[in-house]
């Protein structure tokens, strides 16, 4: 019957969803553990997008300057924030989608 079939779908739907975030999840994990190990990597990245946003007077918490990477050999995207910086030493130019940190007395 029409009814029997539109429950029978929609519990295939709920169930390949519930899968499909099932399968993300454990991809997210397994890309964690392999990244928390002790030993350092370093490799080529891609930076994508420079966040430059100006914290203002409004906002609750500080904004803190990120950038978009993008790790070809692992094929994995990530923000990368920039956390713990004096904001009077920090620059942020987005016209030419940089930020800048002067260390020192400069």
């Amino acid at each position: 019957s029409k009814s029997y079939l539109h429950d029978l779908a929609a519990n295939m739907n709920r169930r390949h969803r519930a899968a499909q975030l099932a399968g993300r999840a454990s991809v997210q994990l397994h890309t964690l553990l392999f990244f928390s190990s002790d030993d350092a990597k370093e490799e080529d990245a891609y930076v994508l997008d420079v966040d430059t946003t100006t914290p203002s007077a409004s906002s609750v918490g500080q904004i803190d300057p990120s950038f978009t990477v993008m790790v070809p050999r692992y094929g994995i995207e990530g923000r990368v924030r920039l956390t713990g910086l004096d904001e009077k030493k920090l620059r942020r130019e987005p016209d030419h989608h940089r930020i800048c940190y002067m260390d020192g007395d400069t």
